[in-house]
C-alpha cells in the first residue's frame, strides 16, 4: 500500500478513541462527500447539511478538526496522483485495511480493475458522433473499475474530464460515499446513485462538481430508466433561471387550459 495512504488510514483511526475505526471511517466519508456535494448541488443541500450536523455532534471540536485534516490529506494524495496521471482506489484500500466486512463486501483489486479496463477499451479510441463516452457501473463499490477505466481512456487519447460521463450505482451507502468522493476529487463527471440496480429503485443521487459544471444534466441525463428524473429537473430549475421561467409559464398555460388550480409542476 502507498505509504501516504497508510498515513491517511492512521489519521482516520486517530480521529476518535471513543468510536470504532469503521464508524469513524463511515462518518469521515459521509462528511467529506457532503462537503463536496453541498458546494455545488443546491437540490440536496438542506437534507445533507442537516445529516452532516447530526454526525458532527458525535465528535468534539478537536475530533472534527482531525476529520478536516484527514480530508485535506485525501485531497493532497489525489492531487499528486493526478499530476502523475494516476487514478488510485484510495478509499477502497483503506476500507479493506480497516477490515470492514459488514455484509460480506469485498472490492475489486486495482490489478483486476486495470486488466478489465485494458480488455474493454482499445489502445486507440475514436469518439462517437455525440463527442463523448458514457460509462455505466451498476455495482460501483468504491469506484475502482471506473478509476481504472478513466486511466485507460486517458492513455487511449480520451479525456475522462470532458469527453466521458459516468453513471454509477450501489445499494450500500458507504460505497456510494466512497465512489462519489473519488470520482468528484478526480474530476470525473458522474452521477452516483444510492439505489437498487436490480429493481431500478433510486433512493438518492449525488452529482460530482464536473457533472454540474459541465452541464451534463442537459447533455446526458442519467438514471436507471430513460424517464425524466425529478432531482435532475430541480437541478435545472435551480441553476438555470431561464429554464425555471419557461417551466413556470408552461405550468400557468397548462393550468389555465385545464381549468385547474394546482401549483405543482409536473415533470
Amino acid at each position: 500500500m502507498n505509504p501516504k495512504i497508510k498515513e491517511l488510514s492512521k489519521a482516520i483511526r486517530k480521529v476518535s478513541h471513543s468510536c470504532h475505526s469503521y464508524e469513524v471511517f463511515e462518518d469521515f466519508i459521509q462528511l467529506a462527500a457532503t462537503q463536496i456535494s453541498n458546494s455545488v448541488d443546491p437540490v440536496h443541500f438542506e437534507s445533507r447539511h442537516i445529516a452532516a450536523l447530526e454526525t458532527q455532534k458525535k465528535y468534539s471540536d478537536d475530533e472534527n478538526r482531525r476529520m478536516c485534516e484527514a480530508f485535506e490529506m485525501l485531497c493532497g494524495i489525489i492531487n499528486e496522483n493526478l499530476l502523475c496521471g494516476e487514478f488510485e482506489d484510495i478509499l477502497g484500500r483503506i476500507f479493506e485495511e480497516l477490515r470492514i466486512k459488514v455484509k460480506g463486501q469485498d472490492f475489486t483489486p486495482d490489478c483486476i480493475s486495470r486488466l478489465a479496463a485494458a480488455m474493454i477499451f482499445p489502445e486507440k479510441m475514436i469518439l462517437p458522433e455525440c463527442g463523448y463516452i458514457t460509462l455505466s457501473e451498476p455495482a460501483c463499490g468504491s469506484g475502482a473499475m471506473i478509476l481504472a477505466a478513466a486511466a485507460r481512456l486517458i492513455s487511449s487519447g480520451i479525456s475522462c474530464f470532458e469527453q466521458c460521463v459516468v453513471f454509477a450505482a450501489d445499494i450500500e451507502i458507504r460505497a456510494v460515499h466512497m465512489a462519489y468522493l473519488q470520482l468528484a476529487l478526480n474530476g470525473i463527471p458522474a452521477v452516483v446513485v444510492h439505489g437498487n440496480t436490480l429493481t431500478c429503485q433510486e433512493y438518492d443521487r449525488w452529482y460530482t462538481p464536473m457533472y454540474i459544471h459541465g452541464k451534463w444534466v442537459w447533455r446526458k441525463p442519467l438514471g436507471f430508466t430513460c424517464g425524466r428524473n425529478k432531482d435532475d429537473e430541480l437541478l435545472k430549475l435551480m441553476t438555470e433561471p431561464m429554464y425555471a421561467a419557461m417551466q413556470y409559464a408552461e405550468t400557468l398555460i397548462t393550468r389555465k387550459s385545464s381549468g385547474g388550480s394546482s401549483n405543482e409542476m409536473s415533470w
